[in-house]
């Protein structure tokens, strides 16, 4: 219930085109980080809170509350929605009929209708190639939303080489300041994606796989340093550098040994063994 008085509370305050600190001072008489709070479902609002934001904006209690009721049914939906876009094998056409069916329910609100659009222009870019709809969504994505980062990790599998390039250089454009984990991890797929599609850009490779251990570093992630070389050490052995290949592959084996990363040891050492 937490979540869809959350989203209920955000639905409101942008409709009227409240700010955060506007809904805190004006409205509730909380601290800005109390309202961030309540619409992430992290903080509960009081039943004297909940008045006094239908008294503020005159808005209707009983419609409200059916609201709450049948929001879970609509959000049910969504997330179905955004799981089988996850999945590279589920038909396409038919995901976005379902979003666009949706997307005729009189049900819907702002925020619902936001995260359907969010998810039927990933599907766009991936099916046409639009970078107008990869440009909506890196400008919309929310970094603080698992499901946001999750479907453009997973997405990354159904990408062209091209496609994941312009992806990554679109993401500089947010503000991943206060989640460069999320950052991170796409960045190291990518790498991985880039290298088993056999893109050639040899000094991108190596600007990407730099990006990448940056932030590796800088988060104290050290844990995927193994799969970074291992990357690394398949690019070389493509391209025919033997000498960086060896050098990655060493690496890739000693970090795999000391974070005791098993599965990838014996993936190394079976390519050293080719």
């Amino acid at each position: 219930m937490n979540k869809k008085i959350a989203t209920m509370v955000k639905e409101i305050r942008l409709k009227n085109k409240y700010s955060q600190d506007d809904m805190a001072k004006q409205v509730l008489g909380v601290s800005k980080r109390q309202v961030i709070r309540i619409e992430s479902g992290k903080a509960e609002l009081s039943l004297s809170q909940f008045l006094q934001v239908t008294t503020y904006f005159d808005l209707d209690i009983a419609k409200l509350l059916n609201q709450i009721l049948d929001m879970g049914n609509v959000m049910a939906k969504i997330n179905t929605l955004y799981s089988k876009a996850k999945d590279p094998t589920f038909n396409q056409s038919d995901l976005m009929q379902r979003i666009e069916e949706l997307l005729e329910n009189e049900e819907m609100n702002r925020y619902h209708v936001f995260r359907l659009e969010l998810l039927q222009s990933l599907i766009n870019y991936r099916e046409t190639d639009d970078s107008t709809y990869l440009i909506y969504f890196t400008k919309h994505i929310d970094s603080s939303n698992a499901d946001d980062i999750r479907l453009l990790n997973l997405s990354l599998s159904t990408m062209s080489s091209r496609q994941i390039v312009a992806c990554i250089e679109s993401l500089k454009k947010n503000d991943f300041t206060k989640k460069t984990e999320i950052l991170n991890k796409i960045l190291i797929n990518s790498l991985g994606f880039l290298v088993k599609n056999k893109y050639n850009d040899a000094t991108y490779i190596q600007q990407l796989f730099q990006r990448a251990k940056s932030y590796t570093l800088d988060n104290g992630e050290y844990s995927y340093l193994p799969i970074l070389y291992f990357h690394m050490a398949m690019f070389n052995k493509r391209i025919g550098n033997k000498s960086e290949f060896l050098f990655c592959s060493e690496r890739a084996l000693f970090l795999a040994e000391i974070y005791e990363n098993d599965v990838l040891k014996d993936n190394i050492k079976r390519e050293l063994e080719e």
